[in-house]
């Protein structure tokens, strides 16, 4: 028996010796060379859900001679285990560089092979040349696509490339964390002493700093036929077991939280000259640039529809309104972000009536002042970008600009890439806490704004409601839809192709019901309020239970949904914008009825009353049942402790939706 028993074991115990070693990090990885063990895995242990996981991402970022100065060399090899069907699509890489005038960047030497088990032994295939493309993606942006080919549930792949970049001051992150689990990621920075380095560490996933070294190199810069010999000092790093990142409801930048170290160029030796040293040495570089600050000299190419805007009104602040309104009509957003005009400028941007962020709002801030109106550029970030740091100067923070109005004592926020978004309401990536400004006066110059949500997501409903002898329901409704929800309104309807095809889509939204003689106003105009009005019938509005008759008015209006599913939560909630609510429904009960049940009028709040809270109302007078909910969600940040607090919160607030009124024919 134990004989028989030892013969059982021994399979089983090399089996888990195996998977043991091969979820083991690899020191270094062989091009070309993969252990059978991996190939044979079946299940990433530290997490069985995952679709794939990273073997390994080694790379080498260092510096070589360029044509008259350095230029960065990566050296990157990616090894990927595929799990489930859905991890197919990692046999899809995606490489990406840019060129700018002639400062480019460029993807060569790949290699690739793809690992399968076939009859018990491992296969490797390598990767053939055709299924290597470049595209294009704009004029600027291109990348080499790689597509593998015989990818099954199982296989292992991996690449190699090299990257050369001119493009020094920030080399690209390493993104050491991804949508998989990595069992390692393995970077290293080498960095002559002619140049200085800031290297940023994530701050909510730190990649463990292990050791450095110094060395010595020679670099050629072929322009000059010159070589020069400088200490190398390399610096390492190496994280274990990085989990898959999971993107959360209200996150307002993965890129923030994501495991990453951020490269930025502080200082080189020719003349100490300084990258970053403090935000006015930042933004006065970008003001002297040719395609940025020097842009806002420019409006002879708009200067008729300026001077019409002149001759209509001597107020500023509605020269502002006509300044705003003929930019945000004329241009069209292509949705690229930066801090750089392209070739051409502004100029060729109001010409092409397209434009990046930067052409666009530069433009916009350049036709204020020519119409005598104070505006700056307030430089930011893109929310989904991360947050700009006071304590970390560099020009990396600043990827979206904004104009910055100053009128009779007020500010003003405007953006005009935003068609639907009226004056001084910013869309929601542009609400990203704070901006410095850029000018050319040295006392404002490189100063922080907040930038704070100047309106909410507010709206009202109100529901008249008259059950009918045969026991149906006829009505009316009303909403009236305010700031960031009268945005959303427009968005919702412009989204259907005609109105009858948003009419269905509001129908299938609420089962049961006919709607009749609809209307709405203020939809062309983004400066006001949004009203709908229609008139509705409901079926089956009582439901039949026991003795009784049930209805559940709330269901009749604007449905909301809880996005917080998981229990706990690793990240804040930050929420771009407070919101509003008020609904009021009345409901005339019919002769020979009365309420036989209600629920009671109740207030809940949310950690305290400032940061949110509910009021439900229910009274009955007359034959008239009526209803009151105030909802309000004042604060915007929450942590991740408060977090089961909003949870609870939101779920309260929603469970009124199914609140039912039970109503009994009288004997």
């Amino acid at each position: 028996m134990m004989t028989k028993l030892k013969a059982l074991l021994i399979p089983f115990l090399l089996i888990v010796g195996l998977s043991t070693y091969a979820q083991t990090p690899p020191q270094k990885m062989k091009m070309g060379k993969v252990d059978r063990e991996m190939v044979a895995l079946t299940t990433y242990e530290k997490d069985t859900s995952a679709v794939a996981f990273v073997i390994g991402d080694f790379g080498h970022l260092s510096f070589t001679g360029g044509r008259t100065f350095f230029r960065t060399l990566l050296l990157r090899h990616v090894r990927i285990k595929i799990l489930k069907t859905e991890g197919l699509d990692y046999a899809d890489v995606v490489l990406r560089y840019y060129e700018k005038g002639n400062s480019k960047e460029s993807i060569s030497s790949i290699k690739g092979y793809v690992y399968n088990m076939v009859d018990g032994e491992v296969v490797r295939e390598k990767l053939d040349n055709d299924n290597i493309f470049k595209e294009d993606y704009t004029e600027n942006k291109k990348a080499k696509k790689i597509s593998f080919t015989n990818v099954k549930v199982g296989s292992v792949i991996e690449y190699s490339y090299v990257k050369y970049s001119d493009f020094i001051y920030a080399p690209d992150d390493w993104i050491a964390q991804r949508k998989i689990p990595t069992l390692v990621t393995d970077f290293s920075f080498a960095v002559p002493e002619y140049l200085t380095y800031e290297v940023k560490n994530s701050r909510y996933y730190k990649i463990n700093e292990t050791k450095s070294s110094i060395s010595s190199q020679s670099y050629r810069f072929t322009d000059y036929d010159e070589t020069i010999s400088q200490q190398v000092n390399t610096r390492h790093w190496r994280h274990e077991y990085i989990p898959a990142f999971e993107k959360e409801p209200y996150m307002t930048s993965p890129h923030e939280y994501v495991a990453r170290l951020e490269m930025e160029l502080s200082t080189t030796r020719n003349g100490m000259n300084q990258y970053t040293t403090t935000w006015k040495s930042v933004l006065t570089n970008l003001m002297n640039s040719g395609y940025c600050g020097q842009q806002l000299t420019k409006t002879a190419f708009m200067k008729e529809e300026l001077n019409a805007i002149k001759a209509k009104t001597d107020n500023t602040l509605e020269r502002a309104k006509l300044v705003y309104k003929l930019i945000q009509k004329r241009m069209t957003w292509d949705e690229e972000y930066g801090h750089y005009v392209r070739e051409g400028g502004t100029r060729k941007a109001y010409q092409k009536r397209k434009g990046n962020v930067v052409e666009i709002n530069l433009m916009l801030v350049a036709a204020l002042r020519e119409v005598g109106v104070s505006a700056a550029p307030l430089m930011g970030n893109v929310r989904s970008g991360g947050k700009v740091v006071q304590l970390n100067p560099a020009l990396t923070q600043l990827r979206y600009v904004i104009a910055y109005v100053s009128d009779g004592g007020k500010e003003y926020f405007l953006d005009a890439t935003a068609k639907n978004y009226p004056f001084n309401v910013l869309p929601p990536r542009a609400l990203n806490y704070q901006g410095v400004i850029m000018s050319d006066n040295k006392h404002v110059n490189g100063t922080f704004v907040s930038l704070m949500p100047t309106t909410k997501k507010e709206w009202t409903e109100t529901l008249k409601l008259s059950v009918q002898p045969d026991l149906s329901i006829k009505g009316n409704y009303r909403g009236v839809h305010h700031g960031y929800d009268a945005v959303s309104f427009r968005n919702k309807y412009h989204s259907s192709d005609d109105e009858d095809e948003y009419l269905t889509k509001l129908e299938d939204a609420h089962p049961g019901i006919l709607i009749e003689n609809y209307s709405n106003s203020g939809l062309k105009n983004i400066n006001k309020d949004v009203t709908e009005e229609y008139d509705l019938e409901y079926e089956n509005g009582l439901q039949k239970l026991g003795d009784g008759y049930v209805i559940y008015p709330l269901r009749l209006l604007s449905k909301s949904r809880n996005p917080f599913k998981q229990e706990s939560r690793r990240y804040p909630v930050e929420f771009p914008y407070a919101r509003k609510a008020k609904f009021m429904v009345q409901i005339n009960i019919p002769e020979g009825f009365s309420v036989k049940e209600m629920p009671k009028p109740t207030t809940i709040s949310l950690i305290d009353k400032k940061s949110g809270s509910l009021r439900y109302l229910i009274s009955q007078n007359n034959g008239i049942i009526t209803i009151i909910v105030d909802y309000k969600l004042n604060r915007l940040v929450f942590t991740p402790d408060e977090y089961p607090y909003l949870k609870k919160f939101i779920e309260d607030s929603i469970a009124f939706q199914d609140s039912p009124i039970v109503l009994t024919q009288n004997q």
